[in-house]
């Protein structure tokens, strides 16, 4: 895991110093200052170097992924500042969300303003890649982020709503277009796609990747229950105080009794400046009691072993070095304790 971490870090460096000089700096730099707080706080990349490795495993040109690869880490920093402020989140990455350290105002159009950069780093592509390729690479990363969008509002609405009879199949549908699809399968697809591979010969990437996404978010659920927040970089609990329902959140709520069923609905129905520490305590007592955390862990390993079984079987007449390194961040996303 130790040498896996180096891997990932050396790739984040090689794709922050591109980014970092997306973000000019000039008049109103304070403007420019604030677009700048999330990337220097330096997300972990994971999306990046699933496209650059990808690239790499089908015997594609690192070099001509970077600048995809820029605007993908550039996407989740938008996106990130705008969740934030959506979800009323308290930390992010082990600091103040930034709308609460420059305004809900100033916050929403640094996440616009780096959206912008994005596209325009999407667009240099075709000086690297042609102008078919790029234009392939613009429709499907619009495609998922109109995706993401729709798995947010139906995230929100059901947060919302404090639906009742939340289930498995609920949680998975808002998992599907908000992780699986964007955190796992178009980072390797683009990859992919710019090593040339052939459209038809990527399919497996579909199902590899949304058993992988699914395992991934819950293990952060998890983490945002059981881990240490100066590990996790967020605020521990955090699903419970923002009221986001996950997969423990409707195994608790079939599992227990009709009078916690009630109290509990009754906790996340409450607004986050309503909330109280007891009310947070007692849906964590009941997550122990009911052994929910147990429930999503064995649910993750479940689709953690489909994805490897999908991506071995669909890959096996690949051996490299990039193959290795993806098959350990699918063991890291799954493992991971932050």
């Amino acid at each position: 895991m130790v040498d896996f971490l180096d891997v990932l870090a050396e790739y984040r460096e090689l794709v922050f110093n591109k980014l970092i000089k997306e973000i000019p700096q000039k008049e109103p730099y304070g403007h420019y200052e604030i677009l700048r707080d999330y990337p220097l706080r330096k997300g972990k990349y994971i999306r990046s170097f699933l496209l650059l490795v990808a690239c790499e495993m089908f015997g594609g040109e690192k070099d001509k992924a970077l600048n995809t690869a820029v605007a993908m880490q550039l996407s989740e920093e938008w996106l990130l500042i705008h969740d934030d402020i959506e979800d009323d989140s308290d930390m992010r990455r082990g600091k103040p969300v930034l709308h609460k350290l420059y305004t809900i105002p100033m916050a929403i159009n640094a996440g616009d303003a780096l959206y912008l950069i994005m596209t325009k780093v999407l667009q240099r592509n075709r000086n690297i890649l042609g102008e078919d390729l790029t234009f392939e690479i613009m429709d499907i990363m619009n495609n998922t982020l109109e995706k993401t969008a729709e798995g947010q509002y139906l995230e929100i609405y059901l947060t919302q709503k404090v639906k009742d009879n939340f289930s498995d199949e609920d949680y998975y549908k808002i998992v599907e277009v908000k992780t699986c699809l964007y955190t796992i399968i178009t980072p390797l697809v683009l990859g992919a796609r710019i090593a040339g591979v052939p459209k038809e010969n990527i399919n497996f990437i579909y199902s590899a990747g949304d058993a992988l996404g699914k395992a991934f978010q819950i293990q952060d659920d998890i983490l945002n229950i059981v881990s240490e927040e100066k590990v996790y970089g967020k605020e521990i609990a955090g699903d419970i105080w923002e009221g986001k329902l996950t997969l423990m959140f409707a195994h608790l709520i079939r599992t227990c009794s009709a009078e916690e069923k009630a109290k509990v609905i009754e906790v996340f129905k409450k607004k986050r400046s309503y909330k109280t520490n007891e009310d947070v305590q007692f849906v964590l007592d009941l997550i122990k009691k009911y052994k929910s955390v147990d429930y999503a862990r064995a649910k993750a390993i479940e689709f953690a072993n489909k994805a490897r079984e999908i991506f071995a079987k669909s890959t096996e007449n690949i051996s490299n070095i990039h193959k290795d390194m993806l098959l350990s961040a699918f063991e890291f996303m799954i493992t991971r304790k932050s």
